[in-house]
């Protein structure tokens, strides 16, 4: 429909006439107008009307086609997929997250993002953060370049932005902006000094911990809101004893008596001690895959 209208509005306006046409965006409708002066200024609009992405934010009665979608493209989807299955299902799904693709069902670019603007809903992992996914890297790009969608004022967290062609896509964005991009320098993505005191090795809310006879906690793994095997800890002085594979065997148990069939984990290529432990209680992992998680520092930060 939207289409065979600006064709009507075509049809029967001279050039010098302003044409009033309407584009999805953040806001749920966007109202444009554009003056045109020759045939020459219709032509090009017209071509950059039908070659432009269409923003649309997923409402909650589209999740479970959403959803479904994403699960055709594990592993690369996995993120976004337990972000918007938990929404779906409205358990454990994080407040103020939303999803925008470029198009509705068959989307081949799709953004999550937190609120960042809510004081009421609590700061996700590391702060306003985005998720990437996409099966087209130009739509990727132009889902970026649209206003509104990612407040690039802010320092975003930029969570699997998959190698080479998308994570390369997210990087000149942020480059062209004249940002800094920011690495985690080593394996403490997380901050290794946040660990549970106080209580025994239970399940609370999807997060386990292996005290000792102090109460000390001596080793711990917490799911993530996105819903993979998140932040995990062993104390130095209880290394090499097979703690981690016991928090992740009792984390992954939890997971499949609240009715998951997957379990997953974000490693960083060179944690060894990580991928031996995941591998030993029966992980795998999948070839040629490669995601990058960094930190977007607008200029002047």
């Amino acid at each position: 429909m939207f289409k065979l209208i600006v064709w009507y509005l075509l049809f029967f306006y001279p050039y010098n006439k302003k044409l009033i046409c309407c584009d999805f965006c953040y806001a749920p409708y966007w109202i444009s107008i554009v003056q045109f002066k020759t045939s020459k200024d219709i032509l090009h609009w017209y071509r950059s009307l039908f070659l432009s992405v269409i923003m649309i934010v997923l409402q909650d009665d589209q999740l479970p086609e959403f959803v479904a979608s994403l699960e055709r493209d594990f592993p690369a989807s996995f993120n976004i997929y337990f972000l918007a299955r938990n929404k779906m299902r409205k358990h454990l799904d994080w407040p103020g997250i939303s999803f925008v693709v470029d198009e509705f069902p068959n989307f081949l670019a799709c953004i999550a993002r937190t609120d960042p603007h809510d004081p009421t809903i609590p700061p996700f992992t590391n702060g306003y953060s985005i998720f990437l996914h996409a099966r087209d890297a130009e739509r990727l790009k132009q889902l970026l370049d649209q206003p509104n969608i990612v407040d690039w004022k802010l320092k975003i967290g930029v969570h699997n932005a998959q190698r080479p062609n998308y994570f390369e896509v997210v990087r000149q964005k942020c480059l062209s902006l004249g940002g800094e991009i920011r690495y985690s320098p080593d394996q403490t993505y997380y901050v290794e000094s946040a660990l549970f005191t106080g209580f025994r090795m239970k399940d609370i809310h999807f997060d386990v911990a292996l005290y000792n006879e102090k109460d000390d906690v001596v080793a711990y793994i917490m799911q993530g809101p996105e819903g993979g095997m998140g932040a995990g800890y062993v104390d130095p002085e209880y290394r090499r004893r097979g703690f981690f594979k016991v928090v992740l065997f009792e984390l992954l148990k939890e997971l499949e008596r609240q009715g998951d069939t997957y379990g997953y984990a974000d490693v960083l290529a060179d944690n060894v001690p990580s991928k031996a432990a995941m591998l030993s209680i029966g992980g795998f992992i999948y070839d040629n895959f490669e995601a990058a998680w960094f930190e977007f520092i607008p200029k002047g930060n």
